[in-house]
C-alpha cells in the first residue's frame, strides 16, 4: 500500500513528531511504501535515529523558533493567534498542492495538519 503521513512540522522533539515517525517506520516494517510529508523539517533536532531511513519531503527547512511575549495587549495577542491560524492553513493548502495524487492511505497528525 502506498501511505502519506502528513504532519505540520518536524522542527523539535515533540509527541505528535515521535507518534508520526513512529507509525511511519511501523508502516515501513509492514511492507508498505511511506512518504511523510512535513511544512518544515529539521534534521538535527527531530528524532535523527527514527528519522534515519524515511522518505520525509517538506516544504522548507524549520525555521527557528521565536520566543512568545506575553507583554503584548490581548487584542494584539488574539491577532497574532488569527494571524498565525491563517497561515498554518495556507502552509497545510500549499503542503496538499505539493503532495502526487496516488496515495491509498492519508494518515494526518495534528491539529491543524487535517486542511491539507
Amino acid at each position: 500500500m502506498k501511505i502519506a503521513v502528513l504532519v505540520h512540522s518536524l522542527d523539535t522533539v515533540g509527541g505528535i513528531a515521535k507518534h508520526a515517525l513512529y507509525v511511519s517506520r511501523e508502516f515501513v516494517s509492514m511492507g508498505h511504501q511511506v512518504v511523510v510529508w512535513s511544512v518544515e523539517y529539521d534534521k538535527e533536532l527531530c528524532y535523527p535515529q527514527l528519522s534515519k531511513e524515511l522518505d520525509i519531503r517538506t516544504l522548507r527547512a524549520a525555521r527557528p523558533s521565536k520566543a512568545h511575549g506575553s507583554q503584548k495587549p490581548p487584542g494584539v495577542r488574539m491577532l497574532a493567534y488569527v494571524w498565525s491560524l491563517s497561515r498554518h492553513y495556507q502552509e497545510q493548502r500549499r503542503l496538499s498542492l505539493t503532495m502526487p495524487g496516488g496515495y491509498d492511505v492519508v494518515n494526518a497528525h495534528g491539529n491543524t495538519i487535517i486542511w491539507a
